[in-house]
């Protein structure tokens, strides 16, 4: 391991001369490996044919010894004086011939048997012939004039030629013998430069008769013959004998006969003759490998300098230098790279500013981000002694998203980063969140945070023109100084979104951080997970605030307000725990809560004789729940009550956030017997085609447009015209926050349906509601004089 993390340092230059090295290496030794097995392949090729030419010679050399002997004996057996010697049988005379014969042809032997095959005479004087052993010689010869074949005689293998003596008539056979000994064999050798055994093939017990072999190979082929591990093939076969390997043919000494000779071939003497040729190549690719390995040395050097080279001037790249130009000395393929480097570092240099100009800005309004602004955040409070973060969210923005779409939301976001940019030309502005802005006052440029929102009232005062139709936008701001609030960014940043969030809340537009607000926040959690206990605990109320019917003064309907009597902290305002439980969607456990103690009451109410509609407020998620419809289903199962009886009120923006999936759960709960009232009227987004399409019952007016309606003469016209337009569309109208006889009297003028106030009656306990009904029913306003 440590070896490989050393390797891992070594230069580019000596890697590349390594790599080289290895593929020269590896080449030599493929070729030296090529060599020594294509020079064994043309050796054992070479032997083969060999070995196969060898025996053909052989086999011819012996069939001419043959032809001669058999010629031989014909001369003999023609020769007059002879057969007048074998017919008379001068015994002297015979053998005289017979000697002389056999020694001009360098027999070994020559017989004469008579007709029946008994020997007369024979020289060498007293030659023992195997019993039988010339019998089919005898006949074969009898029928083609004359045959040969081997023959043992005086314990010795021959070579025998049998030729008959006639005069005319047969009157004797006249046999010569030639020695298959050792030194036939060694002439047998000379003949083909090679290995002679001459074997007789006895099927049980082949036997080594005549062989030029060394000893020890002589012994070991006697032994494999005995072990019967020598094939008598006529094909060239492997045989190893004392450590050497013999390729050998064996061929009939004499065709039909009864021994074969092989003509054996050693290997290893053939690869000698190759061993100088072969060592030579292999010295000549020793030299070429010394010089090709420094040859690549020498190249390694001239590739790596300039990759050298390019390596520090990336170093320096990565060190942000830059301006460093790599010269081109070279049109080749390094002079290119040192070119495209070149390029590439430009490139580089314009990516990476790109990168940091991304990085820090957003890419929508061409603001600071939420990063840049850290940055320059941290800069202003180490150099300044005093600085200001406010934190901006425009109202109601997913809902002007969702109902105009992501375009025109895109829109007014940028439009949103342009007029910040205009109004505060000396503070930073950055883009924190997708409707989320924040500004960065420091010393020079801060005022007072009245200042700061009055000048943000001037700036979104005029409508945002889209395709010719306005729209308004609201913001809510939260604000932060330093030191007071904070003495890093991060932390003007979170506290001036908290007051930005507390500001939201409470509709008041702006508001300054305190560190109440932090501990209120704390209670707000606390109340969040102690919300599920108070529903099981029952510590949750209902109120009921009347809704007055204007013509008759009748009470039939009321809205249910949840109310929280906490054990610990007495009772909770609804927008302490309200606002949080739609942000955490614990608010669809508070519904269904208030949904089932509405139809509880509306039930018994109805079993007494006094019937009444009661209006619940539905959160946003309900309305986007395709489930919602089947809960109600369950909750009507529960209770016994009656859904005609249950107003469910949703808001614009509600509907809003997805209109087809809500309109479908709308529909749905339309379907089933419940009323269904828009609330809030006049504060979303929603067109009149929705409005059209949403089946609901009722309109309700949002308060902001009722406070001060008499006093208003455009307010009192926007109103007249939304009860006139509800009234086309078949629904009745609520006004809400009725506080003063004048904006009773107001409404009352301008056809409103119902009220619904403090003028009235505030929210009321069950109880104390069912006997304000009682007494208070019809609601006349002369007998109300001031309100309830």
């Amino acid at each position: 391991m440590r070896g490989w993390l050393r390797a891992r340092e070594w230069s580019f230059g000596t890697r590349i001369g390594l790599l080289l090295a290895g593929l020269l290496g590896l080449f030599f030794v493929a070729a030296i490996v090529a060599i020594r097995v294509e020079s064994d392949s043309f050796v054992d090729k070479r032997v083969r044919a060999e070995v196969e030419t060898g025996a053909r010679v052989l086999h011819d050399k012996i069939t001419q010894d043959r032809e001669r002997y058999r010629l031989a004996a014909r001369v003999l057996a023609a020769d007059f004086g002879f057969r007048e010697a074998v017919a008379t049988r001068d015994a002297e005379t015979i053998v005289s011939a017979l000697a002389n014969h056999a020694r001009r042809i360098n027999a070994n032997a020559a017989l004469l048997f008579d007709p029946d095959g008994q020997l007369v005479a024979s020289t060498p004087a007293n030659q023992a012939v195997a019993a039988g052993a010339l019998g089919k010689l005898m006949q074969a010869a009898q029928a083609q004039d004359g045959a040969d074949g081997i023959a043992t005689f005086g314990g010795r293998p021959m070579v025998v030629v049998v030729i008959p003596v006639r005069a005319p008539n047969l009157i004797g056979w006249i046999a010569l013998g030639f020695d298959l000994n050792d030194s036939y064999a060694a002439q047998l050798g000379q003949l083909i430069r090679g290995q002679v055994a001459v074997v007789a093939k006895d099927p049980a017990h082949p036997s080594l008769t005549a062989s030029n072999l060394p000893p020890d190979a002589r012994a070991a082929l006697v032994r494999a013959l005995g072990a019967g591990e020598v094939p008598l093939l006529p094909g060239a076969t492997q045989i190893t004998l004392a450590d050497t390997t013999y390729l050998y043919v064996a061929t009939p000494l004499i065709d039909g006969g009864d021994a074969m000779l092989l003509d054996l071939r050693s290997l290893k003497e053939a690869l000698e003759s190759y061993d100088d040729l072969r060592n030579g190549m292999l010295v000549l690719l020793g030299i070429a490998f010394l010089v090709a390995v420094a040859a690549t040395r020498s190249l390694a050097r001239t590739v790596s300098r300039p990759i050298r080279r390019l390596a520090s001037a990336a170093g320096e790249i990565s060190a942000g230098n830059y301006a460093l130009t790599l010269p081109v000395e070279h049109h080749d393929e390094i002079g290119r790279l040192s070119t495209a480097f070149n390029d590439m570092a430009r490139a580089v240099e314009l990516r990476e500013a790109e990168i940091v100009r991304l990085a820090y800005s957003d890419p929508l309004t061409d603001l600071h981000n939420r990063a840049k602004l850290g940055v320059l955040g941290e800069a202003v409070l180490k150099r300044d002694a005093l600085a200001m973060v406010v934190v901006l969210d425009i109202d109601r923005f997913s809902a002007i998203n969702n109902a105009l779409g992501d375009v025109i939301g895109d829109v007014v976001i940028r439009e949103c980063g342009v007029r910040l940019r205009s109004a505060f030309p000396g503070a930073e502005v950055a883009r924190l969140a997708a409707d989320e802005f924040a500004m960065l006052f420091g010393a020079d440029v801060c005022v007072p945070p009245e200042v700061v929102w009055s000048r943000l009232e001037a700036a979104f005062a005029r409508a945002l023109e889209l395709d010719g139709a306005p729209l308004d936008i609201a913001l809510s701001a939260g604000i932060a100084s330093y030191p007071a609030h904070g003495g890093t960014m991060s932390q003007l940043l979170r506290n001036a979104e908290i007051a930005m969030n507390d500001a939201r809340r409470h509709q008041a537009g702006f508001a300054i951080y305190t560190p109440e607000l932090d501990l209120s926040r704390t209670s707000h959690l606390s109340l969040l997970s102690e919300l599920r206990q108070a529903v099981e605990q029952n510590e949750l109320r209902m109120f009921l605030q009347p809704k007055v019917c204007l013509k008759t003064g009748r009470v039939d309907s009321a809205e249910a307000l949840i109310r929280w009597q906490h054990p610990r902290r007495g009772f909770v305002p609804p927008f302490e725990f309200i606002p949080f439980a739609e942000q955490t969607g614990r608010i669809g456990q508070l519904t269904r809560w208030m949904l089932l103690r509405a139809m509880e009451l509306t039930r018994d109410l109805a079993a007494k004789g006094t019937p009444l509609t009661v209006s619940v407020n539905v959160s946003a998620r309900d309305v986007q729940d395709a489930g919602f419809p089947e809960v109600l289903d369950a909750l009507l199962a529960q209770s016994g009550g009656a859904p005609e009886r249950i107003r469910l009120e949703i808001t614009e923006s509600g509907v809003m956030e997805n209109a087809d999936r809500a309109l479908t759960v709308l529909h749905a709960l339309r379907a089933r017997g419940f009323t269904l009232s828009l609330d809030d009227f006049g504060t979303g987004y929603s067109s009149l085609a929705y409005l059209r399409r949403m089946p609901v019952s009722e309109l309700k007016i949002d308060r902001s447009f009722v406070q001060g309606i008499h006093r208003d003469a455009d307010g009192e016209s926007l109103v007249k015209s939304t009860i006139e337009l509800s009234h086309n569309l078949g629904l009745s109208v609520v006004a809400e926050g009725v506080e003063t006889i004048e904006e009773w009297q107001t409404l009352v003028r301008l056809g409103s349906d119902y009220v619904q106030g403090y003028f009235a009656s505030k929210p009321l306990a069950v109880e104390d509601f069912i006997a304000w009904r009682a007494a208070r029913t019809p609601f006349l306003v002369e007998a109300a004089g001031s309100g309830a």
